[in-house]
């Protein structure tokens, strides 16, 4: 059996969004997962199906490509008809709303860690406002958290969860927990899921 080929990075939020989807949508019979080194020296196999060589890239059985974490979703919820994880009409747009705001959280997080890295001088002046965005985001899930209370997996938790599991991971001093309990909560028992547990974050192989 042909299947389609996930490359990913363990350390990516996107990564692990698209990864904890596969499980949840159970569809680990029909994807391979590589992990990449998008920073490596050799991109040529990432870069010739993804111009923009970034990770994660899902390789499909008739040779298209999908990139973009939420593309990359969006397209293997139609892989299994047995489970709708974006739903239609208002459901859709609330899943689509949460992955945005999860996708933001991701961003800033990962804009600070790249501007820590930098062997110039560190802007203070963007990395407070990436901070910003963090706490504004994740407060406006602790607002939202009324939503979560079935036990329905979609698009909008997986994307959140995939969020916060990468702010506690890049960013360990930051104590979101103290001002969202709701959240706390809610992220500590949705980590309990095989999902989560199988796609922590680490480090690139060196």
């Amino acid at each position: 059996m042909t299947k389609m080929k996930l490359y990913y990075a363990p350390p990516s939020p996107y990564s692990r969004k698209v990864r904890v989807f596969i499980e949840e949508k159970k569809l680990d019979s029909q994807v391979d997962a590589e992990i990449f080194n998008p920073y490596g020296a050799d991109t040529s196999r990432l870069t010739s199906s993804n111009p923009l060589g970034k990770i994660p890239t899902l390789l499909l059985t008739n040779g298209e490509t999908m990139y973009d974490s939420s593309v990359i979703c969006e397209y293997l919820n139609l892989c299994n008809d047995e489970t709708d994880f974006i739903g239609n009409s208002e459901d859709r747009i609330r899943n689509l709303r949460q992955n945005a705001l999860a996708n933001g959280i991701m961003d800033a997080a990962f804009n600070i860690v790249s501007e820590k890295r930098r062997d110039t001088e560190h802007s203070q002046h963007w990395i407070m406002r990436w901070l910003s965005a963090i706490e504004r985001g994740v407060g406006a899930i602790e607002k939202d958290i009324a939503e979560f209370d079935s036990d329905e997996i979609n698009l909008g938790k997986i994307s959140m969860a995939s969020a916060i599991g990468y702010v506690d991971f890049r960013l360990t001093d930051n104590d979101w927990r103290s001002r969202n309990p709701s959240v706390f909560e809610w992220f500590d028992e949705f980590s309990k899921r095989d999902s989560m547990k199988n796609t922590i974050h680490g480090e690139l192989p060196k």
